[in-house]
């Protein structure tokens, strides 16, 4: 079995539980999903649990590849900054499937210590990336790291609102929120605020 296999495997894993939800995940719909056999399935991953943080894996670090890819393409801080917190809100609607399977997962790790660490892994990565993105676009914010802690905070609520009501909490409502958040972050870093 190839790694390639298995990478068809871990997509077929996602691509279930955004059409099925988590709990529809087994090896079988997998297998089927991914056109390949249970055996196959059962080669690279011996249970559901190895299945789910192979899927949450492949997820963070796609994550943590956009934030990479928005600075290499030499965007400004602020822009990455801002692109970055608009990605993590779900403001494109062809995001909310995916954001919903993330939810999924940090649901389920609330009672899994391996998906747990893995979340805890990605938003600490996020969290840093944030506090660097705020320090290299307001140079004078008095706590980048605070500011971070913030934005990530009001994402994972817009997301979580973007995913479960999404006739309220409408793309353009919710890029609105985060222009408010970004503008108070600016407004930390002038000279005399605080």
């Amino acid at each position: 079995m190839t790694t390639e296999s298995r990478a068809r495997i871990v997509e077929a894993i996602i691509a279930v539980i955004a059409d099925s939800g988590i709990e529809r995940a087994s090896v079988r719909a997998v297998a089927q999903r991914a056109g390949v056999s249970v055996g196959a399935v059962q080669h690279h991953f011996r249970t559901k649990d190895e299945m789910l943080e192979a899927a949450m894996e492949l997820i963070s670090a796609n994550v943590t590849a956009g934030v990479g890819e928005l600075v290499a393409e030499g965007a400004s801080a602020c822009d990455v900054l801002r692109e970055l917190a608009g990605m993590l809100a779900i403001e494109r609607d062809e995001d909310r499937a995916m954001a919903g399977v993330w939810l999924d997962f940090v649901g389920l790790a609330r009672v899994s210590p391996a998906l747990a660490e893995i979340h805890c892994a990605g938003w600490a990565q996020l969290r840093a990336a944030f506090a660097r993105l705020v320090g290299l676009a307001h140079p004078g914010h008095p706590a980048p790291a605070e500011a971070a802690e913030t934005v990530l905070a009001v994402c994972d609520g817009i997301a979580v609102a973007r995913v479960v009501e999404s006739d309220f909490m409408t793309g353009e409502r919710a890029g609105a929120i985060v222009e408010r958040v970004l503008a108070v972050i600016a407004a930390e870093a002038e000279p005399g605020a605080g």
